[in-house]
């Protein structure tokens, strides 16, 4: 008995997926920049999980669990994120009586997206902006902002504040 077996092969072509790819980028393996970028990666992946205080230490603890991390960083990780959630400017945002959107996805009436590190709807429905940064202080980084902002309130939010927040050896928004 023989079988034969039919499959339907469907393929797109990858540019239609918007994917790029980048072959130089192992020009950056086990360079400082490279293990900035991944730090940096890394830090905007755990507060991606972040929606109050009380969430930071169930999420080191899962990436400890992983193995994504080790309990010196671990213990680290957990001192620069609560230097973010207590900064004075901050720590309101982080409260249990708000909507937060953690690394959401905006489509805007063009189809153009973006993604917010975190978006905060306040009691009064008015929107906040907060964008993480690792590296050096950049305008660039101002207009991402902007451009949320813009988003946000093409969608009908007013928004209240636009925060960006430079996390080094010191936290600054």
């Amino acid at each position: 008995i023989k079988s034969v077996f039919s499959y339907e092969f469907i393929s797109t072509d990858i540019a239609q997926h918007q994917v790029n790819f980048y072959a130089s980028s192992s020009l950056l393996w086990d360079t400082e920049q490279g293990e900035a970028i991944a730090y940096g990666n890394l830090l905007h992946d755990i507060l991606s999980h972040i929606f109050t205080a009380d969430d930071i230490e169930q999420t080191l603890q899962r990436y400890l669990s992983q193995g994504i991390i080790n309990k010196v960083d671990s213990n680290a990780l957990q001192n620069k994120i609560e230097k973010i959630i207590e900064h004075p400017n901050l720590k309101i945002y982080y409260q249990h009586n708000l909507t937060v959107y953690n690394e959401r996805e905006i489509v805007n009436t063009q189809g153009v997206s973006i993604i917010p590190d975190r978006v905060v709807i306040l009691p009064n429905k008015k929107a906040v902006v907060i964008d993480y940064k690792t590296g050096m202080q950049e305008n660039i980084h101002k207009t991402q902002v902007e451009n949320y902002a813009r988003y946000l309130s093409e969608m009908g939010y007013e928004v209240a504040s636009k925060l960006l927040v430079y996390i080094g050896d010191v936290v600054e928004v």
